[in-house]
């Protein structure tokens, strides 16, 4: 593997984890957003039905806040039960299916009053009014807040995707930049022989790592270039200091 193609597969992996990352936290925190809300309004409905079913006409300042905060509005396939403190079922809204089991909320909403559940693929908010010695429950189904959750899954693997291959091109485009001055610096000391010694890299280079390359280079050249000479020097005297003493015999 190529330092070139080394670069662009660390880079587009780096870029893609931090994108990747950052796209699965904004999903998660907008679905639990998602569900407080939906929670939020089966709250409101839960009180609206203790209104209306225990005929309670006044109610707390904080209650009235956080009902007009969160108001119920239109819940698609809404269930409702009204249980009283042994645990049985009073009253639910007709469609209603089978009872929820108790011991799936009652203990936990007696002691802390509200208890978000889920079950049979349904989100409930059940509510305990001490008042009255009821426990309320309001669920459904977030069919508009589901298919939010299908739209931004799609918008954010689109984005993903196309995030991950416009980050390669960029990296390999960068990297193919970033080496070309270090592949032509390549090719000319590659051309470079003992015909040729005189001849140097160009040092200007705008990166400073590459001017040290070819400064070094050049110096080693100098080195090679005087030992060459030295070598010819030596090789005209010895020949030269042989002749002499051959021509006289």
């Amino acid at each position: 593997m190529n330092l070139k193609l080394k670069f662009s597969l660390l880079f587009s992996l780096l870029v893609s984890a931090v994108l990747v990352s950052s796209i699965a936290i904004i999903y998660f925190l907008y679905a639990h957003t998602r569900q407080e809300d939906y929670s939020n309004r089966l709250w409101s409905e839960a009180w609206t039905v203790y209104q209306d079913y225990f005929k309670v006409n006044n109610l707390s300042p904080q209650a009235k806040q956080n009902v007009a905060l969160y108001p119920a509005g239109y819940f698609p396939n809404l269930r409702v039960y009204i249980v009283n403190e042994t645990g049985n079922t009073v009253y639910k809204e007709p469609g209603a299916a089978e009872d929820i089991p108790a011991s799936i909320y009652f203990q936990t909403v007696l002691k802390q009053r509200e208890y978000s559940f889920i079950y049979d693929e349904r989100e409930y908010m059940a509510v305990y009014f001490s008042d009255v010695k009821h426990v309320i429950i309001a669920g459904g189904t977030d069919i508009v807040g589901e298919r939010r959750m299908r739209k931004l899954r799609f918008i954010m693997g689109f984005v993903t995707l196309g995030g991950i291959l416009v980050t390669g091109f960029v990296a390999f485009f960068y990297a193919n930049q970033a080496t070309r001055p270090l592949i032509e610096m390549g090719e000319r000391m590659q051309n470079i022989t003992e015909k040729n010694l005189k001849e140097r890299i160009d040092a200007g280079s705008n990166y400073a790592e590459l001017r040290l390359i070819a400064s070094n280079f050049n110096d080693m050249l100098n080195r090679l270039e005087k030992a060459f000479e030295a070598q010819k020097s030596f090789v005209h005297h010895a020949s030269h200091e042989l002749r002499t003493p051959l021509a006289s015999m």
